[in-house]
């Protein structure tokens, strides 16, 4: 039980990285993943899509979709 939490811990650390870099760098997808440990960006692409239910590519256009549209207000 404790190795699996452990795992899950790195997977959601991962994750959260992912993220900082979606938002904060105009880096490539297949950049992130392999800065986070992934050797091919599918594998990279699958597990962001599992964690947060849309693609890196989708998450990152519709957070700046968002911020664009508050910069609007």
């Amino acid at each position: 039980m404790l190795l699996e939490s452990q795992f899950q811990y790195l997977f959601d650390y991962r994750m959260r990285l992912a993220v900082l870099y979606l938002l904060d760098s105009d880096m490539a997808i297949n950049h992130i993943g392999i800065k986070l440990g992934y050797d091919y960006q599918s594998h990279f692409c699958t597990a962001f899509t599992r964690k947060y239910g849309v693609s890196p590519i989708e998450y990152r256009a519709m957070q700046h979709a968002q911020d664009a549209k508050h910069e609007d207000v």
